[in-house]
């Protein structure tokens, strides 16, 4: 992966209330830093899920089945770990031409994504599911809700 710096994003737990007040999930306890270096990260492991433990859970097994009741919520900060980075180059070219003396014809070339750069989508960040959490399943959608494909736009325009 690149060195482009993506969106932040939060390590959750679901299915336990450690914390007593009928909240059942929410942020677990940061037992490490669980950013990877830049070299290792990749689509099927993109943080590591053993920087963090579900509170009341052993540091042994951070995702345990009965985790105990410890009367809080976890440790872990908002937004600590880092998705990432989004590359994209869109690219328009337009060029007239004079046909008569009132009479012009347009060009134009529009390109969205340009170089068709892959751009990925947070990773799952629950650390309960561990076949799918650190993983990433999709890609981004950064243009109109759409995933960025690129997206190539011929046209001509009479002009008189």
């Amino acid at each position: 992966m690149s060195g482009l710096h993506g969106q932040y994003f939060t390590p959750s737990f679901s299915g336990f209330d450690p914390s007593n007040t009928g909240t059942f999930g929410g942020r677990p306890d940061r037992i490490a830093d669980g950013n990877l270096p830049t070299g290792e990260r990749s689509i099927g492991r993109w943080f590591d899920s053993k920087a963090f433990k579900i509170p009341g859970c052993p540091d042994a097994n951070p995702a345990c089945t009965n985790p105990a009741n410890v009367g809080r919520f976890g440790n872990s900060g908002l937004n600590i770990l880092e998705g990432p980075g989004i590359a994209n180059l869109d690219f328009s070219l337009s060029k007239y031409f004079n046909l008569r003396e009132n009479m012009r014809l347009q060009f134009r070339l529009n390109m969205v994504n340009a170089l068709n750069h892959p751009n990925f989508a947070i990773p799952g960040s629950n650390i309960r599911n561990q076949g799918t959490s650190r993983t990433i399943n999709s890609m981004a959608r950064v243009l109109n809700g759409l995933p960025a494909t690129r997206e190539i736009d011929l046209g001509l325009r009479l002009e008189f």
